[in-house]
């Protein structure tokens, strides 16, 4: 048998900045990766620019892409964590 303690708002949002602040230390982190790797492994100099760009945005992109299913998933479940009975599922 497990108990859990409920966390105040103020707990509570200090935790979600904490997240967001480390998500986006360690998208900022890949994506200076990305960029230096891009700059070492380019054959064509005039498309450094192009490659930077990419390395740069794609842990960006996959961030939001990860945040946006959360949301997808969050606003289907009525944000109660669990799914919903198939009998109140949306129709096509």
């Amino acid at each position: 048998m497990s108990s859990t303690t409920p966390i105040t708002p103020r707990q509570r949002q200090t935790a979600t900045a904490f997240w967001w602040t480390l998500l986006a230390a360690s998208a900022a982190v890949s994506s200076y990766g990305n960029i230096r790797h891009a700059e070492m492994v380019v054959a064509d100099p005039t498309m450094l620019g192009f490659a930077q760009s990419v390395a740069g945005a794609l842990p960006v992109v996959l961030l939001l892409m990860v945040e946006g299913i959360a949301l997808g998933v969050r606003a289907w479940t009525g944000g109660s964590g669990e799914a919903p009975q198939p009998s109140s599922r949306p129709s096509r």
